[in-house]
């Protein structure tokens, strides 16, 4: 995958109706990197894929980043993932159409989890640095209408960041890991099976529901 990356053999500026451009297709690689300025949206995929709109095309820079690693970047920035209101309107959306296949690392930026529709196999295996990371997406939507995402399995690493678990989620297996400086805000979600590895100071913001399922063993 490296030398055709370095080849240019399996990049492709397809641009879509919708103005966006599928900057790579190809196989996916072990570890995806994506790193500041810029928003991440995480799609469930058998085919790995990358898109972004073609007027953010500047701001986003990207390429290999080992033998079987891909790197994405939108610049160096510093952020407060425990902040609410995180200050992400001014970059570029990054749509990464994957798998557990992937490992994806995070880093000081904002991602959306997406699952599907319906029940299926919609896995994640994610490290998030200095990021806030929301599973599923219910804000601005108050009312009981509310469109239903299903995750079959996601194992989230979590340091410095702050997980939000949206009520709109419905999660077959959760496992997390939190360090001292990192939090978990379940807003109502629903998670059949939860483990949860925490240290001394991490921050848990829990329901009783999900409680009364968590398995917790502390993190040494």
């Amino acid at each position: 995958m490296y030398v055709r990356m370095r080849q240019g053999k399996i990049i492709s500026d397809l641009k879509t109706d919708e103005g966006w451009i599928t900057r790579y297709k190809g196989t996916a690689p072990a570890l995806l990197s994506l790193e500041g300025n810029v928003n991440v949206r995480l799609i469930p995929s058998d085919t790995f894929y990358i898109q972004y709109h073609q007027e953010e095309g500047e701001k986003i820079h990207w390429g290999p980043a080992g033998t079987d690693s891909l790197s994405i970047e939108g610049g160096s920035i510093e952020i407060n993932p425990h902040d609410f209101y995180q200050r992400y309107s001014d970059y570029p959306w990054v749509d990464v159409h994957a798998n557990a296949r992937t490992h994806i690392r995070l880093t000081g930026l904002l991602a959306l989890v997406k699952g599907l529709k319906k029940a299926g196999p919609a896995e994640w295996n994610l490290q998030a640095v200095n990021t806030q990371l929301w599973i599923g997406e219910t804000y601005g939507n108050e009312t009981n209408k509310i469109d239903f995402e299903h995750y079959d399995s996601i194992q989230v690493h979590a340091i410095n960041s702050k997980l939000i678990l949206h009520r709109n989620a419905i999660i077959e297996k959760l496992a997390v890991q939190l360090n001292d400086s990192s939090e978990i805000n379940d807003q109502e979600v629903t998670v059949n099976r939860m483990e949860l590895h925490y240290a001394p100071q991490s921050k848990l913001n829990l329901t009783g529901t999900n409680l009364d399922k968590l398995k917790t063993i502390l993190c040494n």
